[in-house]
């Protein structure tokens, strides 16, 4: 899928369709393509972060984790209220169990999967870029 318009608009919209109270979108590009996109979901503790499920979307098409070197990804977070989240910034910490086991932190799953940059939104509707 060709980037039609700035994909920082794709991944808000990515981020509408989640049904969680903080809804995340995240889109991966790469050389003026989107490789896979996708919002959070199972809200909470049992909840799967909008970076993970994105790079899952990769899979699913069929691409391979080589693909994925050199990318980057476009994360946007919204609250029910419309207002955009305080930092949509990828965590950093491990979070807690999921399915029995820790959660990597997001910024180390995207690094170890050849992700080098990440661009993100803060609470007043700038956003931040920085290598992952």
């Amino acid at each position: 899928m060709s980037i039609a318009r700035d994909p920082r608009i794709r991944a808000l919209e990515v981020a509408r369709q989640s049904k969680c109270a903080t809804r995340m979108g995240a889109v991966i590009v790469k050389h003026g393509k989107i490789l896979g996109e996708s919002c959070n979901y199972g809200c909470g503790d049992a909840g799967v972060h909008a970076e993970y499920a994105a790079v899952h979307n990769v899979f699913q098409k069929g691409l391979r984790p080589k693909d994925l070197w050199g990318a980057r990804i476009i994360v946007a977070g919204i609250l029910k209220s419309g207002n955009f989240v305080r930092t949509a910034r990828p965590c950093t910490e491990t979070m807690k169990k999921f399915k029995g086991r820790e959660h990597v932190p997001c910024m180390k799953f995207l690094r170890e999967h050849g992700i080098n940059e990440v661009e993100y939104i803060i609470k007043n509707g700038s956003w931040v870029n920085e290598p992952v």
